[in-house]
């Protein structure tokens, strides 16, 4: 389905099953059957978003990934969307129907720090639990950041804060090339959680590992190890410790990285 959107009042609607038909046009897009006995998904074209200047993002959807990254040379941010459904063996035409079901809003709202872009994604349909939207924001120069996702991965990126970001099962990734300018949080109620930054970032750190180990990695910079700090929690002061990073972990390893290129960088984590 071919995504639209409309400003109302400061509301953004991005057309899914009929949500948005802003000009009375069938707004589905080209739906695949990708396995004709399992998943089903439809890519709706990117948009750009009708916002100019710094903005504060605040993503809440139901499940699926999420990837926030800094984009120079964007005017305004721009959204790529994946819807998906898997219904396992012989559902995969009741998959490709309920990607209608998928609602994806967006709102522009004031906030104390500036306009606030807030992304919304739900589903009603009875096998929500077997569907997601998999979301990439590209942002000119963002400000804060909050992501939440109910299942999957969150990749924050080239934002230097203030970042929280938290899903409940999946692995969450921060890391900028910039010197963090505000706190970041970085939390997975199962799975892992790293925050990857440069050495020059004034940093408190605090990790946390519930069935897993608390690493850190510092090349370049002076780290203080603070009392407390065991192999699944660790407590240390990077610089002159200015921000806050914290990074929880569950079933898996909770990590932090000092080094000179976060962005280009391969990470593996350890999952449940």
């Amino acid at each position: 389905m071919s995504m639209r959107f409309v400003q109302l009042a400061g509301l953004i609607l991005v057309g899914c099953g009929g949500i948005a038909r802003v000009d009375g046009s069938d707004p589905m897009s080209p739906k695949e059957l990708v396995d004709p006995l399992f998943e089903a998904f439809a890519e709706d074209p990117a948009e750009s978003l009708p916002i100019t200047g710094p903005v504060n993002l605040d993503v809440d959807i139901f499940r699926g990934d999420v990837l926030v990254r800094r984009a120079e040379g964007l005017d305004s941010p721009r959204l790529i969307t994946t819807r998906r459904a898997d219904f396992g063996a012989g559902r995969s035409e009741d998959g490709y129907l309920a990607l209608d079901d998928v609602q994806i809003k967006a709102r522009v709202e004031s906030g104390p720090e500036g306009p606030v872009l807030v992304i919304k994604a739900s589903s009603g349909h009875p096998d929500a639990a077997q569907m997601r939207t998999d979301l990439i924001i590209e942002l000119p120069e963002p400000s804060g950041v909050r992501v939440r996702s109910g299942f999957g991965h969150i990749e924050v990126r080239g934002c230097v804060g203030p970042i929280d970001a938290q899903t409940n099962e999946g692995n969450v990734l921060v890391r900028s090339h910039r010197p963090l300018q505000g706190d970041v949080t970085a939390i997975s109620n199962r799975g892992a959680a790293l925050v990857a930054v440069r050495g020059e970032t004034e940093a408190m750190v605090d990790l946390e590992a519930m069935g897993g180990e608390a690493r850190s990695r510092v090349m370049g910079a002076g780290l203080k190890i603070l009392p407390g700090t065991t192999a699944s929690r660790f407590k240390g002061v990077m610089n002159e410790g200015t921000w806050m990073i914290t990074v929880r972990a569950t079933e898996a390893n909770a990590s932090f990285h000092a080094i000179p290129n976060p962005e280009f960088t391969a990470f593996h984590f350890d999952t449940p």
